[in-house]
């Protein structure tokens, strides 16, 4: 099975262009956002993927978890 590389996500999307200018944008950055960004995974997540891409992803994840606690 094939992994697609995703874009990369911007987790403090409060700093995004269509943010600017309108109000909507916090006057200091959000610390908790930051620390999301920085602690948490992401999963591709569609109603198209079945239970075998789910579970090659689940080994993925399983591997790289293994291997970071050596």
């Amino acid at each position: 099975m094939r992994f697609v590389e995703l874009a990369k996500v911007y987790w403090m999307i409060y700093l995004e262009k269509a943010f600017e200018g309108n109000g909507l944008r916090p006057a200091e950055r959000l610390p908790v956002a930051r620390e999301l960004g920085e602690t948490s995974l992401m999963f591709l997540v569609h109603p198209t993927l079945g239970k075998e891409h789910m579970q090659c992803t689940v080994a993925a994840v399983e591997e790289v978890m293994q291997r970071a606690v050596k």
